[in-house]
């Protein structure tokens, strides 16, 4: 087997009257183009800034708790390598939320 053998992808699309099933089995660079998309559309500020503007905010809030969990993987990778700048850049950003909630004790 060579290369990233990732199998075919299942893939529903919905017409007004029927859902058609079509198998899709994506490419090393179809993965990644696909990936910058949805980094792109999903897990930046501005992207819930634009929701926001939409008048979305359902969305808005699930992108705002994304990008959250991503900064909680990025300081949990972090102290598992030891890494204290990576740490002390999560925990600055982690000051600031938690002073603009309420939350003093932890800022």
């Amino acid at each position: 087997m060579t290369g990233y053998g990732l199998g075919p992808v299942s893939v529903n699309f919905r017409s007004r009257d029927r859902t058609f099933k079509h198998y899709w089995q994506p490419t090393f660079t179809e993965l990644i183009k696909w990936a910058k998309v949805i980094c792109k559309k999903y897990t930046t500020l501005l992207a819930a800034k634009e929701m926001k503007d939409r008048g979305d905010d359902w969305m808005a809030h699930d992108i705002y708790f994304i990008c959250d969990t991503l900064l909680f993987c990025k300081f949990k990778q972090a102290v598992a390598f030891a890494d204290s700048g990576q740490v002390l850049h999560v925990m600055k950003y982690w000051a600031f939320a938690y002073h603009g909630c309420g939350q003093h004790n932890y800022a």
